[in-house]
């Protein structure tokens, strides 16, 4: 109880510091002085690696960052400049308006290990998408508060999905949230998806992207990775035009790479980075 009234703290400190009306902010801002990550932040004894201040015998740091690592989704009304906070066992984002329905999400909600491996978000309907409403209500941002400018294209792979295209490549081992406030996606037919869009994932620690060079397309193929004590991490070849495949959370080291019967060049994978590979058969 004592760290949930915290959080509701944290929340009124948010709600000060990130009003986004312009008069309020204007009435509040003076300069102040503070120790900029001079407290180390510790939950249930591991610590939270993110950025914050001292100001007047108060530490303020992201709400989002201590929330999530006590078991809490911060679910941001944007409309109504406000603060959420649930439970894991409790919260669950809506994927209906009651008419329209999502049936696909790529980051799924509160999953670890998620990269963006043709570089955008993709939500799909069960029925064809037309456009965004206003193109500024889509906000991307990172448990530090940072927001990322992104692109909307409906359509752009089938017509019934609606991508999110981040202007960077986000970075890996960070908690992101995306929110998209209700009545801002337009229907094919023009009626509105009038029900909210927040999906909070977390990046993968580490990433291998590879390419296979041959003459043919081995789309579909099973590709297996074997480390040093036999363990086996398996995935399958994919992309159009290009033999790709793609990793995350493989613990680094030096792994063989076997598709099909064939034997390729080992591949060292090392962590907190994203990994190019390309590889030829021996």
């Amino acid at each position: 109880m004592k760290t949930k009234r915290l959080l509701i703290f944290f929340i009124i400190v948010v709600l000060f510091l990130f009003n986004f009306n312009p008069v309020f902010a204007n009435s509040i801002l003076k300069k102040i002085d503070v120790l900029v990550n001079n407290i180390d932040l510790y939950v249930n004894k591991e610590q939270v690696l993110v950025d914050n201040f001292l100001y007047n015998g108060t530490t303020y740091v992201p709400i989002r960052a201590v929330a999530e690592m006590n078991g809490m989704d911060v679910d941001w009304d944007g409309e109504n400049k406000r603060v959420n906070l649930y439970s894991n066992d409790s919260y669950n984002m809506k994927t209906t308006d009651g008419k329209y329905n999502i049936i696909y999400l790529n980051p799924e909600p509160l999953k670890d290990g998620n990269y963006l491996r043709w570089g955008f978000i993709d939500i799909v309907f069960d029925s064809n998408t037309n456009k965004i409403k206003d193109k500024d209500s889509i906000i991307l941002i990172d448990c530090k508060g940072n927001r990322i400018s992104v692109k909307s294209q409906p359509g752009l792979t089938k017509k019934n999905n609606f991508l999110i295209i981040p202007n960077k490549e986000l970075e890996l081992n960070t908690y992101y949230s995306l929110y998209i406030p209700k009545d801002m996606i337009v229907m094919e037919n023009g009626d509105l998806y009038s029900e909210e869009i927040l999906i909070y994932f977390k990046t993968a620690t580490n990433v291998i992207k590879g390419k296979i060079t041959s003459n043919k397309s081995m789309f579909g193929e099973n590709l297996t990775l074997t480390d040093e004590n036999e363990i086996k991490y398996e995935t399958t070849i994919v992309g159009d035009k290009e033999n790709e495949f793609y990793f995350t959370n493989i613990p680094a080291g030096r792994y063989k790479v076997i598709i099909g019967n064939n034997s390729y060049e080992t591949i060292l994978v090392e962590e907190n980075k994203i990994n190019n590979v390309k590889l030829m058969q021996k």
